[in-house]
């Protein structure tokens, strides 16, 4: 992570989509789902990836994010599933059915190496 650098230019969306890696990642809009974590309390150089903007997350779905501050090579990564899509395809998040959407939150430190060699 010491070796990355931040690209020129912004991440365009619509020129790279999102794509969904893990079946049944919960697409409810985040006006009716938990807040994100607040990146700050992990630490306060901890970015929102991607941010919560218009651009970088066009969708405004947070069931999947990270804090990352890349100087503590530090990430916590968020994922909320949807086991209720099995049963509802549109289904959408409600705290009265909170269980159907089970979440996972965990910290990764890297002690990783700065070569490119493997």
């Amino acid at each position: 992570m010491n070796a990355w650098q931040k690209a020129e230019t912004a991440y365009n969306p619509q020129e790279n989509p999102i794509e969904v890696l893990v079946d049944y990642v919960d697409p409810s809009p985040s006006d009716r789902t938990p807040k994100p974590l607040d990146c700050q309390n992990i630490s306060s150089a901890a970015q929102l990836v991607p941010a919560n903007t218009q651009l970088a997350n066009p969708l405004q779905i947070n069931s999947f994010y990270a804090c990352v501050d890349a100087s503590r090579n530090l990430a916590q990564v968020y994922l909320r599933g949807s086991a209720l899509m099995r049963l509802e395809q549109n289904a959408v998040y409600s705290d009265s059915q909170a269980a159907y959407f089970p979440s996972l939150n965990i910290q990764v430190k890297s002690r990783g190496t700065t070569s490119s060699k493997f």
